[in-house]
């Protein structure tokens, strides 16, 4: 059975094949755990898929006060200690 990261990228290159996926954008902010670098920007380079990382590296603190005055209920998925 393929690894969890094999099957992910063919998933990323069924994406690109049927539906011309070029970009794929995520709102990824930072390295989690013990990544060396972004997982979908690793996995999108082995399918021949761009990460498009818009929040990268954004001051958390200036995100979270600028979706909660905009109304949006925030659910966090994963905290970075």
């Amino acid at each position: 059975a393929p690894s969890y990261k094999e099957a992910y990228v063919e998933g990323m290159r069924k994406l690109r094949a049927e539906h011309s996926i070029e970009v794929i954008a995520t709102g990824d902010m930072d390295l989690v755990g013990t990544m060396q670098r972004n997982w979908i920007e690793e996995c999108g380079e082995e399918a021949g898929i761009s990460a498009y990382l818009p929040l990268w590296q954004a001051e958390r603190g200036a995100c979270l006060r600028r979706l909660l005055a905009e109304g949006f209920v925030v659910v966090f998925s994963c905290v970075k200690s």
